[in-house]
């Protein structure tokens, strides 16, 4: 949490983001793949599931 205050200060987090609904999202995201991983023949997918959350969630973070 603390980098992105970090962030928000130094202005290269976007504007509008909530620092809260960062940290939840990513949580969810920890949670659920932690849940995945403990699948079988689930690793492919857990890996290829991070790389487009963090795809799909970075570029709208940054300003």
């Amino acid at each position: 949490m603390a980098l992105l205050e970090d962030a928000r200060y130094d202005g290269s987090l976007a504007p509008g983001v909530a620092v809260e609904d960062v940290v939840t999202a990513v949580l969810a995201v920890t949670v659920g793949v932690q849940i995945l991983s403990r699948q079988p023949d689930t690793a492919v997918e857990v890996s290829g599931t991070l790389d487009r959350f963090w795809r799909a969630l970075l570029p709208q973070l940054i300003h």
